[in-house]
């Protein structure tokens, strides 16, 4: 299960990037927004992210206030812990499918010729994937992640391909080799083509 861990006052808590919580964040903020925003501090956004992913929090509004606005003031004493703010980056990049676990500072792959991802689409594929290629039930797909819909549609392709075979891999080996040139006559014949291929005379 993709998610991190952290101690708040005695006890274990889990945040959870899941497709949910990304849903509802990126209505609100819009990823890429609430992921800069959580790089910059900005307290609302932070908040917001750990109120949706947080697993566990109760359905009490009162509760659920009290218990996030202590986790905030634990957050911001005596500044943003930088382990803390790490946890809830690593959560963040969750929410559009990086794995939490991989360091967000490492360097990505720069595609200057790709355009900006529609994550409000991306996100609306994602429910599809678990709730088709997976046959996973509407519940089952919200609650998961990004990473783990991902994952399990990979592993989907994988298993189809080891049960019906890989169509571009048997049409890599069906393809036949170029009859290759052994004899003098076929040797000057190719040379010929060739040399009238290009306007040139032919050989010998």
């Amino acid at each position: 299960m993709h998610g991190e861990t952290l101690i708040f006052r005695r006890e274990l808590v889990t945040l959870r990037p899941t497709l949910h919580a990304a849903i509802k964040l990126h209505e609100r903020y819009g990823l890429p927004q609430l992921i800069s925003g959580v790089m910059a501090d900005k307290l609302t956004m932070v908040r917001a992210l750990v109120e949706h992913t947080t697993q566990g929090l109760t359905h009490d509004l009162a509760e659920r206030d009290q218990w996030v606005n202590g986790f905030m003031l634990q957050y911001m004493k005596p500044l943003p812990s930088p382990e803390l703010k790490l946890t809830l980056l690593k959560v963040a990049f969750g929410l559009i499918g990086v794995d939490p676990n991989q360091d967000p500072n490492e360097p990505q792959p720069d595609d200057k010729d790709s355009e900006p991802a529609d994550y409000g689409h991306v996100l609306n594929e994602l429910f599809k994937v678990g709730t088709g290629w997976c046959n996973w039930t509407p519940d089952q797909t919200l609650v998961a992640t990004p990473a783990e819909i991902i994952a399990a549609r990979d592993g989907h392709i994988n298993l189809l391909k080891l049960i019906y075979g890989d169509p571009a891999k048997d049409a890599q080996k069906a393809k036949p080799e170029p009859k290759k040139a052994t004899t003098d006559k076929e040797i000057e014949a190719m040379a010929n083509s060739i040399f009238r291929k290009w306007g040139l005379k032919d050989a010998a």
